[in-house]
């Protein structure tokens, strides 16, 4: 049995690493990270259900806007990650 788990295991982390690299993330950017204490207008409950990938599921499109240096692309990464989980 602990076999077995291993494998799982094994494969599993193995997909996850192929869709890591084919996303081509620039940042190692986690959801659990987020500081939704930063000032930059982040709705926290959007981006928790975000967060649940179901847009993608739907075959939906998201497009993050705000001003310059607020983190637009480390939450996209943050939501990519969590998309290859």
């Amino acid at each position: 049995a602990i076999l077995l788990e291993r494998e799982q295991t094994s494969r599993r982390q193995k997909r996850f690493e192929a869709r890591a690299r084919a996303a081509k993330l620039r940042h190692d950017a986690q959801v659990e990270n987020v500081d939704f204490r930063a000032a930059r207008g982040l709705d926290r409950n959007l981006f928790l259900k975000l967060s649940t990938c179901d847009w993608i599921r739907q075959r939906h499109s998201l497009l993050l806007i705000g001003p310059a240096g607020v983190g637009k692309s480390w939450l996209a990464c943050a939501l990519g990650h969590k998309a290859c989980r």
